[in-house]
């Protein structure tokens, strides 16, 4: 099974003025692991916890940002899934020690134990957008077990240059951030896959950046 793929679509336009926008604009909280902005968030109000993953809500873009980069929302909803939920800008404001997005708390919500039935066997499928850092070592590593200290077992991810997006495998493998890097800055998708073209398009970017490739037994 594949733990991490480049996704071969094009790279993000206009990657400065997003990174300009967070910085005018992100929220920052006493505590908190991450500097954040959310994009997309359902008209409820509910907390994005096990929220994200209840695809029924109504899901809306940010309209301050998606007046000013209609293009990264239509990318990103172009993106092979039946329903884009929740969409977040964040970045580390220190380490981050390997974790599921998936949390305790919310495992046994049914609307989690139907995201995992979904995805489970359609792996990598946790999209994510590097809009800022370094291609060959942004800190982002993936490992077998949670909180994970050990260096030599923490499995760091490399994008090539010509992408912006990678597709990680979230719910049998771990993640997590290895250094403070202010100047990185991630997207984070949820939301429902389309299986078909979810399949066909991780085929694709296999075959285009075969060298970038971890499979799940090489972490």
């Amino acid at each position: 099974m594949i733990a991490f793929t480049p996704i071969d679509i094009p790279k993000v336009s206009r990657p400065e003025e997003i990174c300009h926008f967070f910085e005018e604009n992100k929220i920052t909280q006493e505590g908190v692991l991450w500097h954040w902005y959310v994009l997309k968030n359902n008209s409820a109000g509910f907390l994005p916890g096990r929220a994200k993953y209840m695809a029924d809500l109504d899901w809306q873009w940010d309209q301050k940002f998606s007046e000013q980069f209609p293009e990264f929302v239509s990318m990103v909803e172009a993106l092979p899934f039946t329903k884009v939920t929740f969409v977040n800008l964040l970045t580390n404001k220190k380490e981050v020690a390997s974790h599921q997005d998936l949390v305790e708390e919310t495992w046994n919500a049914e609307s989690v134990q139907k995201f995992i039935a979904h995805h489970k066997d359609l792996e990598p499928c946790v999209y994510r957008i590097l809009l800022k850092g370094d291609q060959n070592h942004c800190g982002f590593f993936l490992s077998e077990k949670e909180a994970e200290t050990d260096s030599s077992k923490k499995m760091f991810v490399k994008m090539p240059s010509d992408t912006s997006t990678f597709a990680m495998n979230g719910t049998q493998l771990f993640h997590g951030a290895d250094k403070m890097q202010e100047d990185k800055l991630l997207c984070f998708i949820s939301g429902f896959v389309d299986r078909e073209k979810h399949a066909e398009l991780i085929k694709k970017s296999m075959q285009r950046f075969p060298d970038f490739v971890i499979k799940t037994h090489d972490v």
